[in-house]
């Protein structure tokens, strides 16, 4: 997204979006940040309408909220980036393709003037003749080869644009795929995983599995401390997951306090001990607040386990083990359950 506020603009604004998000207790993050700014920059009407709704509604302007209002009314103008980037890329192929016409003209008259040259010598074989071919071979030659060093040239600055053009659109597709807050998958690529995961399960045979996990009491962390705490424990509950999968396995925020685990190739039994290092290693970790060192009460999660069943949907696997996630609430939290579907006892499962 871009803007074009002189500096001076800027920084009105930023005097206007800081109060704004201490009065409602909104992070300084960028999604918060970018939502606040448009707001009152008034640059955007459905997120100005939106906001001022909620105010007069006496409901809380929250950062779930605020993440709502930019994947909804902010995220999507990476679509029209996308179809910038679209007709840039249709114009360098159709510059291109005038330079090549072009050069193949000049190679065609150039192989009509070779042909014509060697008809005359067949004809002819007198000095005057001779010098006359030499010289229009040579001017000829020399269009000829004009022509292609142009082409050449063309060619290196295309070359350059695609590669420039490539790497945008990389950045626009990691960009749309990603969770501004923690680097994670977001809904979107993780949709795009599960598919392609479902797609090469075959037999009941092959192990796909997935984890939900919740953090808990989640709200509570966020009126106790603030949010900005509270995205601090979502980005330490992203890293702790980061690092308990590895290879094929897919981390993404579902949104909130709530993520979602692909693992593909991976059997119920495998499922449930990863879910299992995942809510020790949250639970053994103290999380301080750098400003003060004071300790955040106990971080913990719930955790719900789900094995693939062949010919459900996504939807429905996902279902299961939200289902699963809600068991795990209701049984005190701080525990991993499989869904009722999957037989397998909870070995790995607190007590």
């Amino acid at each position: 997204m871009q803007y074009s506020d002189s500096t001076t603009q800027n920084g009105e604004l930023l005097r206007l979006v800081i109060p704004f998000l201490a009065k409602h207790r909104l992070p300084a993050n960028p999604v918060a940040y970018t939502v606040s700014y448009e707001y009152l920059a008034r640059s955007n009407k459905a997120v100005s309408k939106a906001i001022e709704t909620r105010l007069d509604e006496g409901q809380e302007i929250t950062n779930d909220f605020m993440h709502s209002l930019f994947e909804k009314y902010i995220s999507p103008r990476d679509e029209l980036h996308l179809r910038q980037v679209s007709d840039e890329i249709r114009r360098v192929i159709d510059h291109l393709a005038a330079s090549t016409a072009s050069t193949n003209c000049e190679a065609t008259r150039f192989g009509q003037s070779l042909s014509q040259f060697s008809d005359t010598l067949g004809r002819t074989h007198t000095e005057s003749a001779l010098e006359n071919i030499v010289k229009n071979l040579f001017s000829d030659t020399r269009t000829m080869q004009a022509a292609m060093f142009t082409m050449q040239a063309q060619l290196d600055e295309d070359k350059n644009e695609i590669n420039v053009l490539r790497n945008q659109l990389q950045q626009i597709r990691q960009e749309s795929l990603s969770d501004p807050l923690t680097g994670l998958t977001n809904r979107a690529g993780l949709a795009q995983k599960l598919e392609n995961a479902l797609l090469k399960q075959k037999t009941a045979a092959d192990s796909c599995c997935v984890l939900i996990v919740d953090i808990d009491h989640f709200k509570k962390i966020n009126d106790s401390y603030g949010h900005l705490v509270g995205d601090k424990v979502i980005r330490f509950v992203a890293e702790t997951l980061k690092q308990q999968v590895k290879g094929k396995d897919t981390v993404a925020r579902f949104g909130g306090e709530e993520y979602v685990i692909l693992l593909p190739d991976t059997t119920l039994s495998g499922a449930l001990s990863v879910a299992e290092k995942i809510r020790s290693a949250i639970e053994k970790t103290c999380i301080k607040r750098l400003e003060t060192g004071e300790s955040i009460s106990q971080v913990t999660v719930s955790i719900g386990v789900a094995r693939y069943l062949l010919g459900e949907s996504a939807h429905e696997f996902l279902d299961r083990a939200d289902a699963a996630l809600y068991k795990s609430k209701n049984k005190g939290r701080n525990r991993v359950t499989a869904n009722e579907c999957d037989v397998i006892p909870l070995k790995t499962s607190r007590a």
